[in-house]
């Protein structure tokens, strides 16, 4: 099993025990999710990445307050940027 291809080494595993040892799998299974369960505690948990979309004619394209979205230009404003929807309207976030 591998997490984020792209980032080698980041979280790795290899096969199961094949001993046919039920203790052996438990242990097994037990190092996996306590490694899980720490990696997604971590801190330094790198953020959020977002796709610049180019169009809002998409039938799956529902804005609510609240979204957040990286937008090319001419899409939700006249510039290219990070816009927020509060009250039913797209609003461009300053310096993006």
């Amino acid at each position: 099993m591998t997490l984020k291809t792209d980032m080698a080494g980041l979280f790795s595993v290899g096969a199961p025990p094949q001993s046919g040892e039920l203790s052996g799998l438990l242990r097994w299974c037990a190092r996996l999710f306590n490694f899980l369960q720490g990696f997604l505690r971590r801190p330094e948990f790198p953020g959020i990445v977002l796709t610049r979309i180019d169009a809002t004619n998409i039938d799956e394209f529902k804005p609510e307050d609240g979204m957040l979205i990286y937008a090319g230009p001419g899409t939700l404003g006249p510039q290219e940027g990070l816009y927020v929807h509060e009250a039913g309207v797209w609003k461009k976030l300053a310096g993006s």
